[in-house]
């Protein structure tokens, strides 16, 4: 996984380019864990649990239970 070589000064731009680069993890796997996220992106585990957590709530992704495990999805995948 790329992260940007110097973070940007605008907390909400890091935020944004995190959030970005946890989508396109989603697009290559399909669906992922917030662990499986971790393993896909330069996010912490906390990280990814907070914005999936977060995408999820608003609706973008989609939230299933596989063997007591949360998986994360974009809808219809």
């Amino acid at each position: 996984a790329r992260a940007p070589a110097v973070p940007p000064a605008d907390p909400n731009e890091a935020e944004r380019i995190k959030e970005k680069e946890l989508l396109q993890a989603l697009g290559r796997c399909g669906k992922l864990t917030a662990v499986e996220a971790t393993l896909e992106s330069s996010l912490s585990v906390e990280e990814a649990d907070r914005m999936l957590s977060e995408l999820a709530a608003r609706g973008h992704l989609e939230v299933t239970v596989e063997h007591g495990r949360l998986y994360y999805a974009h809808w219809g995948d």
